[in-house]
């Protein structure tokens, strides 16, 4: 996996899948439609990638310029990126947690501090309350104060997965579908505060 542009540009990220936990990564052609969607510059932008796993997207969000927010639950992956901020020189402007997203999220909106730009890519088969996780994820950000009135949330999940094109103040804007992985994003209804 390599970042594709901006200070980081051309690093490689050596995430062993196999040495962690059998993680699925995103593939090339996914991430390529996120920042094709998102631009080539995001400076200052607020940006949370709420299951990192390597820490790719949040990392080539940071290379364009952005204000990131890895959170890795699993605590092998959560290591690799600790070190990998470390080596990159990055650990100081990248934060990084290690929370469930269900005990995150409550955390974050307490700090008051929105995000414009949201990545969730949970592992396809974690079920939150009986739901799907990109769906579960999805429901708590449509009415949560986390998300500023242009945001971005890009959810990546399995292609056979149903997601909604409305859920309460969030409107499907755009789906890209590339084999077995689809990435659905969704932005805030207009008039909706």
């Amino acid at each position: 996996m390599r970042i594709i542009t901006g200070k980081f540009k051309g690093r490689t990220i050596p995430f062993d899948v196999r040495k962690h936990g059998n993680a699925r990564v995103t593939p090339s052609r996914i991430k390529e439609a996120a920042f094709n969607i998102l631009g080539a510059r995001l400076d200052h932008l607020r940006f949370l990638d709420l299951f990192s796993c390597s820490g790719q997207i949040g990392l080539e969000a940071y290379s364009r310029g952005a204000r990131v927010l890895l959170n890795e639950p699993d605590r092998r992956r959560h290591g690799f990126i600790s070190r990998l901020l470390n080596e990159w020189g990055a650990e100081e402007q990248v934060r990084l947690t290690n929370h469930r997203a269900a005990r995150l999220l409550p955390l974050l909106e307490s700090e008051k501090r929105p995000f414009d730009v949201i990545y969730v890519d949970p592992p396809y088969r974690l079920q939150l309350n009986g739901v799907p996780a990109a769906r579960s994820v999805l429901f708590r950000l449509s009415g949560s104060d986390l998300v500023t009135p242009s945001a971005h949330i890009l959810i990546q999940h399995a292609a056979d997965l149903d997601m909604p094109d409305t859920v309460q103040r969030l409107s499907l804007n755009a789906r890209k579908t590339y084999g077995g992985t689809s990435l659905s994003i969704y932005q805030k209804t207009r008039g909706a505060e």
